[in-house]
């Protein structure tokens, strides 16, 4: 089957905005004395910009039966453009470069249809609003999604490693219905040569109004947040379930995602992404 650009970029779309989303200039992370439990919010400062490398992989079947599968690769920007009073933040996304190989071959890559997601979050890890601007026409329902899994709720309280916490919140594909993000703070490790607590998040939700449960995305994964400044090093999740629309119907995919931060000096000099001149 040939690939059009439409539904290659509303694919390349949603993977990246799956974790492009993440509040991840988070604050202090608060350890107790005895060493065993742990509080943080998130807090920003304006003008502050970080830079990550993604890696996501599509892969499900059209309809039709042809297998598809997606590697992409970006370098994205993250910038903190302002911050209130009460502590939310905006922060805007923007994509510097991407490369994108399906089924093997490399597939030219089109800056111009690289999106910018401004996301505002509160200072508990909230999404309260989201626009995507540039945004492929028929990714409504993906960029919706996105917004979701953008939540990296604060617990309420001190956490020590094993203690869970559950957070509700908006579906945004349906109005008016609400879910349960659940949170689990995991372990203690090291990324990119930086103590970290891992934070392992469940999230399961309808796309559609009638959706029987069997046919709910599902969303797993984790971050890490380094315990000294709060800043997220590294977040990784699998969504199962994805509806992507395709010229010959929706596609039922699996994605997985990893972001890191770049950190000068530490893993700054990796391999960067270099993109597929546009065809002419």
């Amino acid at each position: 089957m040939n690939f059009t650009r439409k539904p290659l970029t509303l694919i390349a779309a949603f993977g990246m905005s799956c974790l492009l989303t993440l509040p991840f200039t988070a604050g202090n992370v608060a350890k107790a004395d005895e060493g065993t439990t742990y509080s943080w919010s998130l807090l920003r400062k304006k003008g502050e910009i970080l830079r990550y490398r993604q890696r996501v992989i599509v892969s499900g079947a059209l309809p039709d039966g042809t297998n598809l599968d997606v590697h992409l690769k970006s370098i994205s920007k993250q910038e903190v453009k302002d911050v209130s009073e009460k502590g939310d933040a905006l922060v805007v996304e923007t994509v510097e470069s991407r490369s994108i190989v399906v089924n093997g071959n490399a597939f030219p890559d089109d800056p111009s249809t690289y999106t910018t997601i401004k996301r505002t979050f509160s200072k508990n890890g909230l999404v309260l609003k989201s626009v995507v601007e540039n945004a492929t026409p028929g990714s409504e329902t993906l960029t919706q999604m996105s917004s979701m899994l953008g939540a990296t709720p604060v617990p309420d309280k001190a956490v020590k490693i094993g203690d869970n916490w559950t957070t509700e919140i908006e579906n945004a594909v349906i109005p008016g219905k609400k879910l349960k993000l659940f949170s689990t703070a995991d372990s203690i490790e090291k990324v990119a040569g930086t103590e970290t607590l891992k934070i392992k998040v469940k999230l399961s939700f309808p796309i559609k109004a009638d959706a029987i449960e069997a046919d709910y995305v599902k969303v797993e994964g984790s971050y890490s947040i380094d315990t000294k400044t709060g800043k997220l090093m590294r977040a990784s999740y699998t969504v199962d379930n994805s509806y992507i629309p395709s010229p010959v119907g929706e596609l039922k995919a699996k994605t997985s995602s990893v972001i890191e931060l770049i950190v000068a000096g530490v893993n700054d000099k990796e391999e960067e992404v270099k993109p597929v001149e546009k065809a002419k």
